[in-house]
């Protein structure tokens, strides 16, 4: 597995691992005495933060089997994940947001490099099946990888 996808997966894993603490914090807050949003509210937030943990924790898991639509599905997600941070973000900017809006603006970066990383030609090559027309065309570096040429050769470019 290229290292630019090593790289998204464990973005992928790091950003389930904090919807699952945020999970659990608006859990433990929402049985609280005093619940910030009110306990329905809370736990709408809860079940939320939960089902975004699970999703990215199964996208992480499905990118290491290299298949054309778990990259889309990924890059997809990821491109949604990384407008509704940047969307959270505007909206929380006011006095006493700085709270929402400084993890909303991590994730959003996070989400966003992990799509950078994963349309980088070593990824995109990694995901390519073989048996395909542009696997045909680019030929991997060793007889067992499944297209992870270099670059620099499936550009067609001789190096000495």
């Amino acid at each position: 597995m290229p290292q630019s996808v090593s790289y998204a997966r464990a973005l992928l894993y790091l950003q389930a691992s904090i919807w699952g603490l945020l999970c659990v914090g608006a859990i433990v807050n929402a049985t609280s005495s005093s619940p910030w949003l009110g306990p329905a509210l809370t736990i709408g937030a809860a079940g939320t933060c939960g089902a975004l943990a699970g999703a990215k924790a199964w996208l992480g898991h499905r990118i290491s089997r290299g298949s054309d639509r778990t990259l889309h599905g990924v890059i997809v997600v990821e491109m949604l994940m990384a407008c509704l941070g940047a969307l959270l973000t505007l909206i929380s900017v006011t006095p006493g947001g700085a709270i929402l809006a400084v993890p909303s603006l991590v994730g959003g970066g996070l989400s966003l490099a992990a799509v950078i990383v994963l349309m980088q030609p070593p990824a995109r090559q990694y995901f390519i099946m073989p048996g395909r027309e542009a696997a045909k065309a680019n030929p991997p570096s060793q007889p067992g990888e499944r297209g992870s040429a270099p670059f620099w050769w499936a550009s067609g470019t001789a190096v000495a």
